[in-house]
């Protein structure tokens, strides 16, 4: 059930120090996120989806919570860059920062965090006016990321590479911009067929 609460988020709830998770989803708040409560070092959720925010995300987020399991920010105004101190929070498993106005290029680093299962960067700005932010290379940096269960990149500006041949595994669960997947399963299916042709003249030559 949606509440309705309405108003700021009262910078008050900062003085928790203790306070383990924090849900704040769908309850009509509005306004920019008190500074204190980015300084809840104990915070191991932090939801605050589906409301009216606005503003940017601390650059030292992930270094000022360092507890940080489950950080859910979507469907706000949220803009400016994605923080790669994100990834200091090194027990990170869920990030959900759809439905916003994030710019810039996506943290290479968010590939250290080795339980992440869940990222969720659909409808933003990413790698708008950033013409290095090829799509293969954050793909890459996941590449050890092997709890990675659910990955959302659509509805950016990301670009990619006509090379992006031989995508990891993971390419198979998720969701990458539609012309990445036009790409990506043609070439898959390209390897099927030289692969099956490589086959049959082995075939061959063994009769």
């Amino acid at each position: 059930m949606e509440n309705n609460l309405g108003g700021g988020i009262p910078s008050q709830l900062g003085q928790l120090s203790k306070l383990g998770s924090l849900m704040l989803s769908s309850i009509n708040v509005s306004g920019t996120v008190p500074a204190s409560l980015y300084n809840i070092s104990s915070l191991e959720e932090l939801s605050i989806s589906a409301n009216q925010l606005h503003g940017r995300l601390p650059a030292g987020l992930g270094s000022t919570l360092p507890n940080l399991q489950n950080f859910y920010v979507g469907a706000n105004r949220f803009g400016g860059p994605i923080p790669s101190s994100l990834a200091n929070a090194s027990g990170l498993v869920s990030i959900d920062i759809d439905t916003n106005y994030f710019i810039g290029p996506m943290p290479l680093n968010l590939g250290t965090l080795r339980d992440i299962e869940y990222l969720n960067f659909v409808d933003n700005l990413l790698g708008q006016s950033y013409e290095s932010n090829n799509l293969k290379n954050f793909i890459d940096c996941l590449s050890n990321s092997s709890n990675l269960a659910f990955l959302d990149l659509d509805r950016n500006s990301l670009e990619f590479s006509e090379k992006f041949l031989q995508p990891p595994e993971l390419c198979y669960k998720m969701a990458l911009p539609h012309q990445v997947m036009e790409t990506v399963n043609s070439n898959i299916i390209m390897q099927e067929e030289e692969e099956r042709s490589r086959r049959d003249q082995l075939a061959k030559a063994l009769n």
